[in-house]
């Protein structure tokens, strides 16, 4: 029988037969001890059901699995986890990545000496050609504009004590997820540290995502639901970050999955993105956060992106760069 278990790993499965066996081996082969591997099978259609069956049948005291009834998605299927997990502390990982030997230890010596709600490490991408490493910087936008929620812990009794789940969106869960723990005021640490590997196979919704799906569309209603629940409860300083960071990812979505939709629809999507701003967020052109070159220790590439759309705003020529990206093919 294991320790007492300190840490529970969850990991949702759902077509992943070709990369399970190296995601739990990387998950079972760690310095640390006293944690479990909590596998939830979302309906997966291939044999990835098999392939628990094999890693549980020799691991029995390691491993748990939960079998979904219908597909649930991603952050649900989470969830099940985390209403299931026996340790203090809680990690994602998903079915088609995996981790380094000392990825639990390391980030577990940091809650505990930290006392903290979350820590917070870099990862590494890994694509056909190459590894790339993401090393986060020490400030807020890591727990907010940095949105994965692999590559984390997070301690179970801040999660419950706020009743924080993932929500059923199929896209933005994880936006979704760490927007409201900042709003639960998540105390963090930032660790110097890249111990998870991302992998870029090809299939997932970032690489499928293209205008028909409206990505921006999601973003606003994720938003309009954070607002909902924390907007009277957040001080001023947390509805700066808010307004900022719904900005961002709105942004974001117009300009990387819009690509290819045509003049036309851009000027409906557009006009629709700042209908959306100036009635939840009247005074968002006035953010601090918004001034050009701004905030410090954001990434270069989103500082980049807001600056120049900024300018171009105050000439009035903004639509121009929106009108631009709409005519360059997607690829998708």
């Amino acid at each position: 029988m294991l320790n007492k278990i300190k840490v529970s790993v969850i990991v949702p499965v759902y077509d992943v037969q070709k990369y399970l066996a190296k995601c739990l081996n990387s998950i079972l082969n760690q310095s640390f001890s006293e944690y479990e591997i909590i596998c939830v099978n979302d309906c997966s259609p291939d044999n990835s059901q098999a392939v628990l069956d094999k890693y549980y049948k020799k691991y029995p005291d390691r491993i748990r699995i939960i079998i979904n009834k219908e597909n649930l998605g991603l952050g649900l299927s989470r969830n099940r986890g985390i209403d299931a997990a026996q340790g203090e502390y809680i990690m994602f990982v998903d079915s088609d990545d995996y981790i380094k030997t000392d990825y639990i230890q390391r980030y577990y010596e940091y809650a505990r000496e930290g006392k903290v709600d979350a820590v917070i490490g870099g990862y590494i991408r890994v694509s056909k050609s190459k590894e790339t490493i993401h090393s986060i910087s020490d400030n807020i936008w890591a727990t907010l504009t940095y949105g994965i929620s692999c590559a984390k812990m997070y301690r179970k009794d801040f999660l419950n004590k706020n009743n924080l789940r993932f929500s059923s969106y199929k896209c933005g869960e994880d936006v979704h997820f760490n927007t409201c723990a900042f709003c639960c005021s998540m105390t963090y640490k930032v660790i110097p540290y890249e111990g998870y590997y991302y992998v870029d196979n090809g299939k997932s919704i970032t690489n499928t995502m293209n205008y028909k799906k409206n990505h921006e569309e999601i973003m606003m209603n994720i938003f309009l639901d954070v607002l909902e629940k924390y907007g009277n409860r957040i001080c001023s300083d947390q509805k700066d970050v808010l307004e900022y960071v719904c900005y961002v990812n709105i942004l974001n979505a117009l300009l990387q999955f819009n690509r290819g939709c045509g003049v036309a629809i851009m000027k409906e999507k557009y006009a629709k993105c700042s209908q959306y701003m100036q009635r939840y967020f009247p005074n968002y052109i006035h953010n601090n956060y918004l001034r050009v070159g701004k905030p410090k220790g954001q990434t270069a590439k989103i500082r980049i992106a807001t600056s120049i759309v900024k300018l171009l705003r105050n000439i009035k020529l903004d639509r121009i760069l929106f009108y631009a990206i709409s005519c360059i093919n997607s690829g998708n």
